[in-house]
């Protein structure tokens, strides 16, 4: 067993921890008050990006593999940093942890089985032989153990140690995110130093898909809550939700059940494009705040 199949599911299981730590009841009323956001930030997660993943494979013309990668990133639930880009942008953090935790509750079951059904729309899975496609697939009842163990139960026991803790959890939770995040950084820097090579002649064919995965579905979520009727803060709260992903997922997914390391390039380089939507948006925020303050309507 390789440092990797070790280490990641630590990180996966402490990031989880961290968001069950974060919540709490009130969260789960206020977001209760928007009960459609919630279900259309669910359903825009779990069935609209990995639609539009197969897309993106079609339209870029991408190699199994990689696309492959892409449809795993896309059928993971979202990411533990969404909570915190909610906060920077003074989104409505009470629906973003909300989608965050259930998301990550029912991808117990619909994170293999919509990559199960996503995966026959690729063209590409015909190109090679019954043998070759297997090392692409997404072993059921591995994955649901796997996400269990790694996703689950850690959410289930920080909502607990929260709930019992409360003053504990709010100086813990932090410290979780922000070590995690380091070593899932560290994980990401280590995995595209050894195959440097093939991030080399990935990360052009990975880019602009991955980026489009991630501008696409921000613009859809904002959109369809604005249509929605929603308020600011809930239409950020929602962009952000379906788009930011749970990359660490994705990349222990990868490593631990398929046994696969290259379809991690599609979430380690999801992990720049998140860098880069996010330095962006926050300042752009921060400008649109200071011109606010100076110009007050």
């Amino acid at each position: 067993m390789s440092v990797d199949e070790i280490v990641m599911p630590i990180v996966l299981a402490a990031l989880m921890f961290g968001v069950g730590s974060s919540l709490q009841r009130d969260d789960f009323r206020q977001a209760a008050r928007h009960p459609w956001l919630l279900i259309f930030g669910l359903v825009s997660q779990v069935l609209g990006l990995p639609l539009l993943a197969v897309g993106l494979a079609h339209v870029f013309e991408l190699p199994l593999q990689p696309a492959t990668g892409l449809l795993l990133l896309a059928c993971c639930p979202g990411g533990a940093g969404s909570n915190l880009l909610t906060y920077l942008l003074r989104a409505d953090s009470a629906l973003s942890v909300s989608l965050t935790s259930t998301s990550n509750l029912i991808g117990i079951v619909t994170t293999p089985l919509v990559f199960g059904f996503a995966q026959g729309l690729l063209p590409q899975l015909g190109s090679v032989s019954p043998e070759e496609a297997l090392q692409f697939q997404l072993p059921l009842w591995q994955t649901i153990l796997t996400l269990l163990g790694m996703v689950v139960l850690p959410v289930l026991f920080g909502l607990l140690f929260g709930e019992r803790f409360p003053e504990a959890a709010r100086k813990v939770e932090p410290v979780f995110r922000k070590v995690s995040g380091i070593v899932l950084i560290g994980m990401c820097v280590a995995l595209a130093v050894r195959n440097s090579e093939m991030v080399f002649s990935q990360i052009g064919v990975l880019f602009f898909p991955v980026f489009l995965l991630n501008v696409l579905s921000m613009v859809w979520g904002g959109t369809g809550a604005f249509l929605m009727g929603a308020a600011n803060p809930q239409r950020k709260a929602v962009a952000i939700e379906v788009g930011f992903q749970n990359a660490a997922l994705a990349l222990t997914l990868a490593i631990t059940v398929m046994g696969a390391p290259p379809l991690g390039m599609a979430p380690a380089v999801y992990g720049l494009v998140m860098f880069i939507s996010v330095f962006s948006w926050h300042v752009i925020e921060l400008l649109l705040r200071q011109r606010r303050a100076v110009y007050p309507e």
